[in-house]
């Protein structure tokens, strides 16, 4: 298993599997990119440190999110054209944040239209 220790090395990974429409998508930010710099910026002041002989056979990531009780901290932001990287892309994501019981906002760029979603996941 490959372990990151920096944003950039994830991003390098990524970069090695994804054609070059698909990176540019990906990478691009709107307009004049400034929440694009300002999220690069902030992903850099976080230092990951590992936490070596702790005891973690209990851990509880569960959180609390516009009331809303989530298992994890993990929410997927709109994301519009995830089929360029895989045809299934948009219901891969739905049913992968489903299944962990946590919040998908569905972009208007998205392929799929709500009712589709729907569909595709669990009731």
């Amino acid at each position: 298993m490959i372990e990151f220790r920096t944003l950039r090395e994830i991003e390098r990974a990524a970069r090695s599997k994804i054609d070059d429409h698909a990176w540019d998508w990906l990478e691009c930010g709107a307009e004049n990119e400034l929440t694009l710099q300002r999220n690069r910026q902030a992903f850099e002041r976080v230092a990951l440190r590992p936490r070596i002989f702790r005891d973690v056979s209990h851990v509880d990531l569960t959180t609390q999110v516009a009331g809303l009780n989530l298992p994890v901290p993990i929410m997927v932001c709109p994301l519009g054209g995830l089929t360029i990287y895989d045809d299934g892309g948009e219901e891969a994501v739905a049913r992968s944040i489903t299944e962990i019981g946590s919040i998908l906002c569905v972009s208007a760029m998205a392929r799929l239209k709500l009712s589709d979603l729907s569909q595709v996941l669990p009731p």
